[in-house]
């Protein structure tokens, strides 16, 4: 089956991101790279009626969720939440290559760790497990 053929089954069950990829099969570098899109998109569709159509004002609010340090504090209000395997997840994205980056900055780790778990948690398709996970950081 080739990309197409997977697109076109994804869209038969109305699946506005096709995903017939699994998570177990990627670096966790591109577990994070997902979950920062997913993480970032779901924070700005919470804030739209916030901002009430003012994008700068928008993107303040969703800087404070998006960050560095947001996700930090994100990833700590997370962790009594998650089971043993979300667990295993954050602490190979903590430890990961793309983590390691920016070398001893424990906010861009952390974050790395909460984007890889993001992105693990969306392409397993637990959606509402990971919808209610975001919504506890509100």
């Amino acid at each position: 089956m080739n990309i197409f053929d997977k697109e076109a089954d994804n869209e038969k069950r109305g699946a506005l991101f096709p995903n017939a990829t699994n998570p177990e099969s990627l670096s966790l570098d591109s577990l994070s790279f997902v979950g920062d899109a997913v993480y970032t998109l779901f924070f700005r569709l919470v804030t739209l009626s916030t901002a009430r159509r003012r994008a700068g004002f928008q993107h303040d609010i969703v800087t404070e969720y998006v960050s560095a340090s947001g996700q930090r504090k994100a990833l700590e209000i997370l962790t009594p939440f998650l089971n043993s395997e979300e667990l295993s997840i954050v602490r190979r994205g903590y430890n990961s290559r793309g983590a390691k980056k920016h070398g001893d900055d424990e906010d861009y780790r952390r974050a790395t760790a909460l984007e890889a778990l993001v992105g693990y948690i969306y392409l397993k398709g637990d959606h509402n497990h990971l919808k209610e996970l975001l919504e506890r950081v509100i």
